[in-house]
């Protein structure tokens, strides 16, 4: 790894908001009652992961502990906004 990995997203925001304790909750079904009849609406992902791009060094690699370090999750999905400071490694195992 020559070069530092890149910075896939300037900051990490969530789009979906849930405020809980709006609706009455059943204890005994474990649900809120507005779940009743909710269907999930599935929207496709804002970012993706191009491993030739966006691999690289991080910090991750500089301080190398045997079994101590893992790779990136928001790496994988494509949304990192840490880049090279990020902890975790940005390569594919």
């Amino acid at each position: 790894m020559k070069r530092p990995a890149r910075r896939q997203v300037k900051e990490s925001k969530k789009e979906t908001a849930y405020i809980e304790g709006n609706y009455d909750y059943n204890i005994w079904y474990d649900k809120y009652l507005t779940d009743r009849n909710a269907q999930v609406e599935r929207a496709p992902s804002l970012y993706k992961c191009n491993p030739m791009i966006d691999m690289g060094y991080t910090k991750a690699d500089k301080f190398e502990k045997k079994g101590s370090t893992y790779y990136c999750v928001y790496f994988a999905r494509g949304a990192c906004s840490e880049g090279v400071n990020c902890r975790f490694y940005h390569r594919v195992p």
